[in-house]
């Protein structure tokens, strides 16, 4: 009985795509509506009706939005090992270019925003990230802003919320003694955090 009910849905379904249908699109949003699967129109916000036979249809916000990048351990110039974390926040100028240039856009982000990162983080020293402050979200901004810019997206802040030294060696594991009769720890020393 369930396979007969389903059978009929999908029928009144496929019935129902011969007719338009009305869609309203909010005022943080644009409509991309593509038509027999090539041809791309960009609606603003407002009422619209569109036929489901030939046209599918995609809603995408273009106002402010906060992507946060996962976090990243990487060396600096100077062989030290630290651990980042970061945020951007950005806005879509072009929606025709974000849904034709990509698959999808916001693992294009996170792939541009990370390899942003590392190439700041790992092509300065310790002490010169530490010492640069603000500078170093100026400089994140002009690595990433071009590759972004590509896709229509406008990026509007690229900042670090966590830059944490790890020590240089962290090694916990047990080795044999030197008579061989058993195992003790060896645990070399964690570098100070005041050397960093």
């Amino acid at each position: 009985m369930e396979s007969v009910f389903g059978w009929l849905g999908d029928i009144f379904r496929s019935i129902l795509r011969i007719f338009p249908q009305l869609i309203i699109v909010r005022k943080t949003h644009n409509l991309v509506k593509f038509i027999c699967g090539k041809n791309v129109q960009i609606k603003p916000p407002g009422i619209y009706f569109w036929w489901p036979l030939i046209t599918e249809i995609e809603l995408v916000p273009v106002v402010r939005q906060t992507t946060h990048l996962h976090r990243q351990y990487l060396t600096t110039k100077d062989d030290r090992c630290i651990g980042v974390s970061s945020i951007l926040i950005y806005e879509v100028e072009n929606t025709e270019k974000l849904f034709t240039l990509t698959w999808d856009y916001e693992d294009t982000i996170c792939d541009y925003g990370t390899k942003a990162v590392k190439k700041i983080v790992c092509g300065h020293t310790l002490q010169e990230l530490l010492s640069m402050g603000m500078a170093v979200d100026t400089k994140l901004c002009e690595e990433l802003s071009p590759d972004l810019k590509h896709y229509g997206i406008k990026t509007m802040v690229f900042t670090l919320v966590d830059l944490a030294a790890w020590p240089a060696f962290i090694i916990d594991k047990f080795a044999y003694n030197g008579n061989g009769n058993g195992k003790e720890k060896v645990t070399t020393e964690y570098e100070s955090m005041n050397d960093l």
